[in-house]
């Protein structure tokens, strides 16, 4: 009997053994691909470990390589040219045809605009005055307006035609009229204006709040 005992103590002892060897070197690869064989110390406790480090690193490495490539041929996209020669056409908002390339002969501001741009609106009254001053020269102002519903525009109109005289009142488009079309393309910020000369070639760029410089230059080209 107690030879017995103590061969089944002796038993437990081992197996108590057993458990605990095993689990002490459960790996990472254990715990995400589920229990595996149970592999010696020595290789449990330093080869996967590494294995699995070095396709981690691997895969890291491949990972930035790709979005260097990637910004590598953003970078070396060519800017797109600008264009020399402008071409809007398409009708006014009193419903009158319209296109760029009659006006030659005279100098020509262009402006985009939208009525939820402040800057634009506030530069309206300046616009107008200067419109006004230089009646009788050979010398244009086109306000092409991108607002996504006529009916802004429209409002924005109707408040203007209260108190603005029609000497003030210059050509004004809607790049949502059907008719509508131009080879500039849209700008990513309001306003945007270029300065056409008497050939019908752009000779300024303006992007935002149109400087008092312009207005100089506009009198050279007259």
């Amino acid at each position: 009997m107690a030879q017995r005992r103590n061969k089944n103590l002796e038993e437990m002892r081992k197996d108590r053994g057993r458990i605990a060897t095993t689990a002490r070197y459960i790996t990472t690869k254990d715990i995400i691909m589920g229990p595996t064989e149970y592999t010696p110390v020595q290789q449990t406790a330093y080869h996967q470990p590494n294995a699995f480090y070095r396709r981690a690193l691997l895969l890291s490495c491949a990972a930035l390589m790709s979005a260097a490539s990637v910004l590598a041929q953003t970078a070396a996209a060519p800017a797109a040219t600008p264009v020399m020669t402008p071409q809007i056409e398409g009708k006014t908002i009193d419903g009158a045809s319209f296109k760029l390339s009659s006006l030659k002969g005279k100098v020509v501001l262009v402006m985009f605009w939208s009525t939820g741009c402040a800057v634009c609106r506030d530069k309206m009254p300046e616009l107008r005055n200067n419109y006004e001053g230089w009646a009788g020269k050979p010398f244009e102002l086109v306000a092409v307006n991108t607002d996504a519903r006529m009916q802004d525009l429209m409002e924005y109109e109707r408040i203007i035609s209260r108190t603005v005289p029609l000497k003030q009142r210059f050509v004004q488009l809607w790049t949502g009229e059907g008719g509508y079309k131009d080879n500039i393309g849209k700008s990513a910020q309001l306003p945007a204006a270029f300065l056409v000369d008497k050939s019908g070639k752009v000779v300024e760029r303006y992007v935002g709040r149109i400087p008092p410089e312009a207005w100089d230059r506009i009198a050279d080209l007259l």
